[in-house]
């Protein structure tokens, strides 16, 4: 009989939970520039990605929330306000804890 790893498994479901909150930060960080209808200096305005498809929105989103969760920085545009930098920040950190999970379960 095949019989999975452990760890793998443990793995996996750490791979899906980063990628879960990924998909929310992507969300959340478009849907807070579009609330604010897309105010001139806004990531989406700035990378004219506002009126494009879902799915090139969807994609640009994930790809912002991935680079402050994997990298620690901004993107490719940094925020420009006081909003985008609050929502940017619990993405960042986030990203830091996860680092700090793969680290401290490596260590042991």
């Amino acid at each position: 009989m095949f019989e999975i790893n452990p760890i793998v498994i443990q793995i996996v479901k750490f791979g899906i939970l980063f990628m879960l909150i990924a998909h929310w930060s992507a969300c959340f960080q478009f849907f807070v520039a579009y609330v604010r209808d897309f105010p001139a200096e806004s990531w989406p305005v700035v990378q004219n990605i506002h009126n494009r498809s879902i799915a090139e929105q969807y994609t640009w989103s994930f790809f912002r929330s991935l680079s402050h969760m994997i990298t620690i920085g901004y993107g490719r545009f940094a925020p420009a306000d006081a909003v985008e930098v609050l929502i940017v920040m619990p993405s960042m950190i986030l990203g830091a804890c996860f680092y700090l999970t793969i680290v401290s379960r490596m260590t042991r």
